[in-house]
């Protein structure tokens, strides 16, 4: 995981009131391993951080374990990040 040691070694509070959003791309899962997702994980960890999250956290699905994402992932991920410019926005 190449995002943790990075929030690791960030001062307590260091995204105070900043925005934050998460999300991880995953492949399909069953319903109880859904609510264990990567992004949700991160989630937890911005908001540690002082993040004041602006969009539940999301996963997007790939193919297989190595991706592409599987049709209609892209349009959805557009759709999200253009929900959290508008919340940002607002």
């Amino acid at each position: 995981e190449v995002v943790r040691p990075v929030l690791d070694a960030l001062p307590r509070r260091a995204l105070k009131g900043k925005a934050v959003a998460a999300f991880d791309t995953s492949y399909r899962m069953n319903g109880l391993l859904s609510r264990f997702t990567a992004a949700r994980r991160l989630d937890r960890q911005l908001r540690k951080l002082g993040g004041r999250r602006v969009m539940a956290p999301e996963t997007f699905i790939v193919e297989g374990r190595e991706g592409p994402l599987e049709d209609g992932e892209v349009e959805r991920a557009r759709q999200w990040a253009q929900s959290i410019l508008a919340c940002v926005a607002a």
